[in-house]
């Protein structure tokens, strides 16, 4: 798992699903349970992505700042919901000073040096920017500044897109008990059974 925050919670509670059941169950039914967790933690998923869908749509219909309703078409709920905040953070916060072909945002009320920027398409390493892989609020105070669109969809990682379902759960169906191959084969007559082997065994003697 290398350190996955993600990875690591998703094998902790696969262990806690399979934690009580003894090694003589079969491998089919240990892979029955995991697609049934699976199909379970969709379905709440599903619900949950449906739900952020309908306030997007009711933002859309209620807003009258064209930024808004175009980031509240492309963007998940909470990205939405960070990029309003930013927005307003780069308002509020924030000014703008140009010297030369630099660009200076700096915090109103801080001493501290502001971030500079040789160009305006340059991105920015604040660790805000850094993990959300999104606009920050000095880009947003910058294309501000410079009368630029505030919203641009290239400007946000693909993780922040908005969805209204999973996609691929339509294609997936009902989960039945899985079968395995020597199953399969039994069922059809190819492989006996270990009441017949033991019979022939005892014939032979």
């Amino acid at each position: 798992m290398k350190g996955s925050a993600i990875a690591e919670q998703n094998n902790s509670s696969v262990l806690s699903l399979i934690n009580d059941i003894t090694s003589a169950r079969s491998l089919d039914y240990l892979v029955y349970l995991l697609l049934k967790r699976q199909k379970m933690k969709e379905l709440k998923t599903n619900d949950k992505l449906m739900k952020n869908h309908l306030l997007l749509k009711n933002e859309i219909a209620c807003t009258d700042k064209c930024w808004r309703k175009e980031a509240a078409s492309k963007l998940s709920l909470l990205a939405f919901e960070k990029f309003c905040s930013n927005v307003s953070d780069a308002s509020e916060s924030y000014t703008v000073i140009q010297a030369q072909d630099t660009l200076v945002v700096h915090r109103i009320g801080s001493d501290a040096p502001g971030r500079s920027y040789s160009s305006e398409t340059e991105k920015c390493i604040c660790p805000d920017r850094i993990a959300f892989m999104a606009p920050c609020a000095h880009e947003i105070a910058r294309s501000k500044f410079l009368k630029k669109k505030l919203f641009n969809a290239k400007d946000f990682h693909m993780r922040h897109m908005a969805r209204s379902c999973l996609e691929v759960s339509s294609a997936i169906g009902d989960y039945k008990r899985a079968i395995s191959k020597i199953s399969l084969r039994r069922m059809k007559g190819q492989v006996p059974s270990r009441m017949t082997r033991s019979k022939r065994k005892s014939k032979i003697m």
